[in-house]
């Protein structure tokens, strides 16, 4: 499979953001219920991502690729690469931000029906689909949408920039989505690389584009979401006891 295929894909995805909440959170135009409950919701990403990373590299047949995956994983659990903290800890102070602390996101909070499809689809992939599927979903789809591309800058770069700039944020409340929007560029470049080396039949590539659509149309009615519900839903009940 050619690298520029996927390169394609992360751009097409890109082009269709200014029909999601990025084009709004980007604009100042989120109102801030709808920025809380995604800073809600965000902490089960954050968790699940790096819950599916163990498993995509636990379970990655290629030893090169699993050793960028494992440096990869080293940087989420500790913040080394980086010079920062563990990502789970910076995304703690960003909550903070919006007076969420850790005791309440981690026992007190509900996942939402759209954010729970996508953190189980991570876990599905890698465990039930396969090396190349969990790539394509957790390295290409999932951190590619921080990808800048096409002249435009990736989710986590916007959200940073927006947050400070409409809502009131400083850099440091930020933090997480800076560290996202650096470290991103070279997972996805990860997840390219192999995907392109060892999808060598049509099914193969019929997989990833499959596993991209699937990934990025997840994301993307989570975003739609956001106007659908109230931040009380939020507190509906104790899922968060089954994230962590």
């Amino acid at each position: 499979m050619k690298k520029e295929e996927l390169v394609e894909l992360q751009e097409q995805e890109i082009q269709r953001r200014e029909q999601t909440i990025y084009a709004l959170l980007r604009d100042g135009k989120l109102t801030e219920e709808q920025v809380r409950i995604h800073t809600i919701q965000w902490y089960f990403h954050t968790v699940g991502f790096v819950q599916a990373l163990k498993e995509l590299c636990a379970r990655c047949p290629w030893p090169g690729v699993r050793s960028y995956l494992a440096e990869s994983l080293y940087e989420e659990e500790t913040g080394r690469i980086t010079g920062t903290a563990p990502h789970l800890e910076l995304y703690f102070q960003y909550a903070k931000s919006w007076g969420y602390d850790p005791d309440m996101l981690m026992k007190k909070v509900s996942i939402l029906p759209e954010m729970a499809a996508i953190v189980n689809w991570y876990y599905y992939a890698p465990v039930h689909l396969g090396s190349l599927v969990g790539l394509t979903v957790l390295n290409i789809a999932a951190e590619g949408l921080n990808v800048p591309r096409g002249g435009k800058e990736g989710a986590s770069r916007l959200m940073a920039d927006a947050l400070q700039k409409h809502y009131g944020l400083s850099k440091d409340d930020v933090l997480f989505f800076d560290v996202h929007a650096e470290a991103d560029v070279e997972h996805s470049e990860i997840g390219i690389n192999a995907v392109a080396k060892y999808a060598v039949t049509e099914e193969d590539r019929a997989k990833v584009y499959e596993a991209f659509r699937i990934t990025t149309q997840l994301h993307r009615a989570f975003g739609a979401s956001l106007s659908r519900y109230k931040l009380n839903d939020c507190f509906q009940g104790q899922s968060a006891l089954f994230y962590f």
